[in-house]
């Protein structure tokens, strides 16, 4: 059990991801074609389908400016996946779609591109910045700030102006996620504890097992709770008619509800396969390149890893 980050600052890759949420039933039919669905899984296994368009390798090159200088995206991906001794090992992965605001949904920098008012997009530097003023971005790739301040991109003509750009700070410990309403459940004792989860849709709560570092607040009626209030315990908790697998609270007396709270959280997942290809097509340049791989399977696929009960 390993607690490495996934490198997400690896720059090449596509836009297409695919995530798969896998759950596993057991049908039973009588000779009357009743039937009856036990699922098994209280929690999905998600897959999760990357492909790099390209990796860079230009690693001794004083243009080396990658976020894991002195080494390349190349072998900083590599050596991730070497490291875990292929699906050997698990590890921690960051999933900005599930905390952002719309415009961080896919949000990258395009040249002539017009952004408007309150998009985000993620810079190379792994910092969210936000327009505070709509325009049109420049030719090249600006530098933009890492400081709090703004960053003008684009020039004045008749008809458009630049876009100004706002650092939020690093991303994404900069954007805690919308409140989520945590429950409150009791032991045979009559002790309190509230299973950490997020919400899908307001359909669906799923346990979560690693939260981001300091980005846990917790309320009590809408009121920030001292923090001496609860531990963080788990993963895993059973109550009288209920079982969770992820972290929760275990309040030292019962919170006044509702109890909400705010947090970003990490996937455990681990690599699929203990083989992975990467396909050399430029000098330099590395590929992890979908369907249009020449060789190997373009494909580079993570799963989720509970260490206990689903």
């Amino acid at each position: 059990m390993s607690n490495a980050v996934y490198p997400s600052l690896v720059k090449g890759l596509s836009v297409q991801i695919m995530k798969t949420p896998e759950f596993k039933t057991l049908d039973q039919t009588a000779s009357n074609g009743a039937s009856i669905s036990i699922p098994q899984y209280v929690n999905p296994i998600l897959h999760f389908t990357l492909i790099y368009n390209y990796l860079d390798d230009i690693y001794l090159s004083a243009n080396n400016t990658f976020a894991y200088a002195p080494y390349s995206d190349f072998q900083t991906l590599m050596g991730f996946f070497l490291a875990r001794r292929g699906k050997g090992d698990d590890f921690l992965i960051f999933d900005s779609t599930d905390f952002s605001p719309a415009g961080l949904r896919g949000g990258v920098w395009l040249p002539n591109t017009n952004f408007a008012a309150g998009a985000v997009i993620i810079d190379r530097n792994g910092h969210a910045q936000l327009v505070t003023a709509p325009g049109t971005s420049g030719d090249t790739y600006p530098l933009f700030s890492t400081g709090g301040t703004t960053t003008v991109d684009g020039t004045q003509t008749v008809t458009q102006s630049p876009v100004t750009w706002t650092d939020q700070g690093f991303f994404p410990k900069g954007w805690p996620m919308a409140p989520v309403t945590l429950s409150v459940v009791t032991d045979a004792n009559g002790k309190s504890y509230s299973p950490i989860q997020r919400n899908v849709g307001g359909l669906f709560n799923e346990d979560i097992t690693d939260l981001v570092a300091n980005t846990l607040q917790v309320y009590e009626d809408g009121a920030p709770t001292l923090p001496l209030a609860y531990v963080v315990q788990g993963p895993g908790l059973a109550v009288p008619g209920a079982s969770y697998n992820g972290l929760y609270l275990a309040w030292v007396t019962a919170p006044t509800q509702p109890v909400t709270a705010t947090f970003q959280f990490y996937f455990r997942v681990k690599f699929e396969e203990d083989t992975q290809d990467f396909e050399q097509w430029l000098n330099g340049i590395w590929t992890i390149g979908g369907e249009g791989t020449k060789n190997g399977s373009g494909m580079l696929k993570l799963k989720t890893n509970r260490n206990s009960a689903v």
